[in-house]
């Protein structure tokens, strides 16, 4: 039982979907075609032509409009042009597919948990069943847990189990 609820538990703890893997819409495709200026060394040495369809990188994004990144050259475009906003739908939809996912491995794995806890208290339950402490048996007799000691004379004494003398 128990070695098939660790089972499970490793199982189920590496398919555990990792947050690196939802980075959000890091690229988008170009609706139309865009014209971005070239720098180098940070002065404008003309323009390149992005055609439509081609897969942008993406800098930034305010409400209106996004900034992309063309083999290094960088313009600021409105959002509609992109399909940037599509993208961003389905990283909403991943990430919520996501938090479920996480959320019922969560649930999961304290599931497991609470079966191991109930099984090891059953164990250690059913380890105590019949066990009665010595001192709730009954009252101290002189013929159990008793050793006899001889001192140097030759004298034998009787000696309780916890240290006291036992005259008779």
């Amino acid at each position: 039982m128990k070695a098939s609820i660790l089972i499970a538990w490793a199982i189920l703890g590496s398919a555990v979907p990792s947050l690196a893997d939802f980075d959000g819409p890091a690229q988008a495709t170009l609706n139309a075609t865009v014209q971005a200026p070239v720098l180098v060394d940070g002065r404008n040495s003309g323009t390149i032509t992005i055609l439509a369809g081609r897969i942008v990188n993406v800098d930034d994004v305010q409400a209106t409009q996004v900034l992309i990144d063309f083999a290094g050259a960088k313009t600021w475009i409105p959002r509609m042009e992109t399909d940037f906003d599509q993208r961003l739908a389905d990283y909403t939809e991943a990430s919520a597919k996501f938090a479920a996912q996480a959320k019922e491995a969560f649930q999961q794995r304290a599931e497991i948990a609470e079966q191991q806890r109930q099984q090891a208290s059953a164990d250690f339950q059913s380890k105590l069943d019949g066990y009665v402490s010595p001192l709730e048996s009954a009252p101290y007799d002189n013929n159990r847990s008793v050793v006899d000691y001889y001192d140097c004379w030759g004298n034998r004494y009787n000696i309780g189990v916890f240290g006291q003398r036992i005259y008779n």
